[in-house]
């Protein structure tokens, strides 16, 4: 059954964020620069896990310091979101004593209504040496379409089976289609609440080559033993959790 008056306060809460936002200017300039907008209660939450948990910053920082002696870095940001993630991963290289000459930095979301804020918060980011494309498509399969069902914090958007009133049909962008050519990956992310199955089965080349990698698994479509288990095929010599939430882990794989 439908709980009306849940789904009233959750629009409520997301009418009220969005104004206040607005009418407040809530951003925070971190210490290298970067500025961080927050525009929904869904963006609060993810700037702490982020910014202030520093959830995946282990991770982060352990790429930067392996890709150190190459003199470039290479970012995949799988379930982009509005791109705090990878915002963090520049916050953390401009604190570092590490400059690398060339950046690079495939961002993928399936919300086509983030866009705008992705690309406000990464367009900060470009300068010489910078190179970031934000694709809007599916991740998973190679092709085709499927059915993704969009949450009103936009945090929880995922593909279903079935269509509904939340729904839409989208296409999955090919993943080689960008990444084919690409000699090595230095960090990998993704969290794409289920559908990191699909990446498992379809692009396990690319973990091969990544030194990296954060996967966020969410049970049931793919529990952290399964996913784990998958991850480590590709060669990696170390996992370890992240953070664990018991529906879902962050898991942190290396080379």
């Amino acid at each position: 059954m439908i709980n009306m008056a849940a789904i009233a306060i959750g629009r409520t809460k997301q009418w009220l964020w969005t104004k206040l936002s607005s009418a407040m200017h809530l951003q925070y300039r971190l210490h290298s620069g970067i500025t961080v907008k927050i525009s929904s209660f869904a963006d609060w939450c993810i700037y702490n896990d982020i910014f202030v948990s520093g959830e995946y910053d282990e991770a982060i920082l352990s790429a930067i310091q392996r890709a150190g002696v190459t003199g470039s870095f290479y970012i995949v940001d799988i379930g982009a979101n509005v791109g705090f993630f990878t915002l963090r991963v520049f916050d953390l290289i401009a604190r570092s004593s590490i400059q690398f000459p060339r950046v690079q930095c495939l961002l993928v979301e399936g919300s086509p209504h983030l866009k705008r804020a992705i690309c406000d918060h990464v367009g900060q980011l470009q300068r010489d040496g910078v190179e970031i494309e934000v694709i809007i498509g599916l991740a998973g399969k190679r092709s085709g379409t499927a059915y993704f069902e969009f949450e009103q914090s936009e945090s929880g958007n995922q593909v279903v089976a079935e269509p509904s009133a939340k729904s839409r049909s989208l296409a999955y962008y090919n993943l080689d289609e960008r990444l084919a050519e690409v000699p090595a990956i230095n960090l990998f992310k993704c969290d794409i609440e289920g559908s990191e199955i699909e990446v498992l089965n379809n692009y396990p080349h690319l973990l091969r080559k990544t030194d990296v990698a954060v996967f966020e698994f969410h049970e049931p479509r793919c529990p952290a033993a399964f996913g784990k288990t998958e991850v480590m095929k590709a060669g990696f010599k170390t996992s370890r959790v992240l953070y664990d939430q018991g529906h879902t882990q962050t898991l942190c794989f290396e080379r």
